[in-house]
C-alpha cells in the first residue's frame, strides 16, 4: 500500500471504491497534464477511444512510477507487487483503485487480457535488479517485456487482435525501446550491431507492410 505523500501523482487521486466518472476524470486529468514528450490522445485519435487510451496511460505511468520514482529497490519491488494484487481485482471485476475503476471499463469493452499489464510489472521488477545488459539477447528479452506490451495494448484498444498484426507491432517496439538503451548508454559490448539489427528489423517492417 502507498504511504501518504510517497508518489507525486497520488496526490490528486480520488479515493477507493470511487465512481467511475470520478476516476475517468482522474485518469484524464493526469493523462492531459503530466509531463510528456508524447500527446497521450492524438487529435487524429476518434474521440471515442479518447478515455480509453487515458485510462490504459494512467495505469502505466502509475506502474512506472512505482518502479522509477521510489528510490529504495525492495520498497519499489512490494509496491509492485502491490499495483498487480490491484489488476487481479480488477479482472476479478471488484476493482478498488481509481485507476483500476476506470481501467475496468476499457477492459471489458476492448476485451484485453490481462497478460500484457502483467508483462509491464515483469519490466518494472526487472529494472529494479538488473543495472546493465551486455548482450543482445538480454536487450531482446527486456523489450518483450518493457516494449511490446505497450504496443498490443494499443492495438487492443483500436479492435485488432490477431497475430500478424501483433507481430508487427512486437517488431517495432523492440527496435525503438533498443534504439532508446543505446541513447542511455545502458547498453555493453554489442553497440556496433545495432545498426545492423535495426536495419534487419526495417527489413521486416517494409516486407510486412
Amino acid at each position: 500500500m502507498l504511504r501518504p505523500g510517497e508518489l507525486e501523482i497520488a496526490q490528486s487521486v480520488p479515493p477507493p471504491g470511487c465512481s467511475i466518472e470520478a476516476a475517468q476524470q482522474y485518469t484524464r486529468w493526469l493523462a492531459t497534464h503530466h509531463y510528456e514528450n508524447f500527446n497521450v490522445a492524438s487529435w487524429l485519435l476518434p474521440k471515442e477511444l479518447h478515455q480509453h487510451f487515458y485510462n490504459l496511460y494512467a495505469y502505466c505511468r502509475w506502474a512506472d512510477d512505482l518502479g522509477d520514482e521510489v528510490p529504495d529497490p525492495q520498497r519499489a519491488l512490494g509496491l509492485l507487487d502491490w499495483w498487480e494484487q490491484e489488476l487481479d481485482a480488477c479482472y476479478e471485476g471488484r476493482p478498488s483503485h481509481p485507476v483500476f475503476v476506470a481501467l475496468r471499463q476499457t477492459i471489458v469493452a476492448k476485451d484485453i487480457p490481462r497478460q500484457p499489464f502483467a508483462d509491464l510489472l515483469k519490466a518494472f521488477r526487472q529494472d529494479q535488479i538488473v543495472q546493465r545488459y551486455s548482450t543482445w539477447d538480454s536487450v531482446l528479452d527486456y523489450c518483450v517485456y518493457s516494449a511490446n506490451p505497450v504496443g498490443r495494448l494499443v492495438l487492443y484498444l483500436c479492435g485488432y487482435h490477431d497475430e500478424p498484426r501483433q507481430k508487427l507491432s512486437d517488431a517495432t517496439c523492440t527496435c525503438r525501446a533498443a534504439r532508446r538503451q543505446r541513447r542511455r548508454h545502458r547498453l555493453g559490448p554489442f553497440f556496433r550491431q545495432l545498426h545492423c539489427a535495426d536495419e534487419r528489423f526495417n527489413r521486416a517492417y517494409a516486407r510486412a507492410l
